[in-house]
């Protein structure tokens, strides 16, 4: 988010902020989904 110190707190600023919390908001989201799966089950095969 490059955007020049007169922007800080415009639209644009604005616009970029929010982006920012709807990726992590995303990424926290699918974190939380893998840590919550379980691991396949591998069988033991013994003969």
């Amino acid at each position: 988010m490059a955007l020049h110190v007169g922007q800080v707190g415009g639209q644009r600023w604005q616009d970029a902020c929010a982006r920012q919390q709807r990726a992590f908001r995303a990424w926290r989201d699918y974190l939380f989904l893998k840590a919550d799966e379980k691991p396949p089950v591998r069988r033991l095969s013994i003969v």
